[in-house]
């Protein structure tokens, strides 16, 4: 989600077409894996982006297993965006779905963590790959315990 003219939008996901601030290119194939939903915020995460990002996270179609939030494209957030995301993290929580959060900086990992977002009810994790490798190790082991 992006701010333009103070109007929260939402994009549909592409292709990063250039790897800046050393993040690694978004792949759209790393969406594909069954019961993990990958999605990533773009931004500044503000009030006014805020509802729209719940919006977006609430329409999310069948329960997945497991979502990673990446967060490695948001230079600021304030605390109705941190509220969101608590508010999401419980919502998860009670479906017994793993929250992962990825690459937030430590400026948004202090704000998430001061709003009570923090293990064990999310795991943070500083790039995609290293969520996508844990959420499938653990949704490996619930199988083999659930089977």
């Amino acid at each position: 989600v992006e701010i333009e003219s103070g109007v929260p939008i939402a994009e549909a996901d592409t292709p990063d077409c250039r790897n800046g601030d050393d993040r690694i290119p978004y792949v759209v194939e790393v969406g594909t894996y069954s019961d993990i939903v990958v999605t990533r915020i773009s931004g500044a995460f503000f009030f006014g982006a805020a509802a729209t990002v719940a919006a977006a996270l609430d329409r999310i179609g069948d329960y997945p297993k497991t979502y990673i939030v990446d967060f490695s494209a948001v230079p600021v957030i304030d605390s109705t965006a941190a509220a969101t995301i608590g508010g999401f993290v419980r919502k998860a929580r009670k479906r017994n779905a793993a929250v992962y959060l990825v690459g937030a900086r430590p400026a948004i990992y202090r704000i998430l963590m001061i709003h009570g977002i923090r293990p064990p009810d999310v795991e943070f994790t500083l790039s995609l790959p290293e969520a996508l490798a844990a959420a499938r190790t653990k949704l490996g082991k619930l199988q083999v315990t659930n089977a």
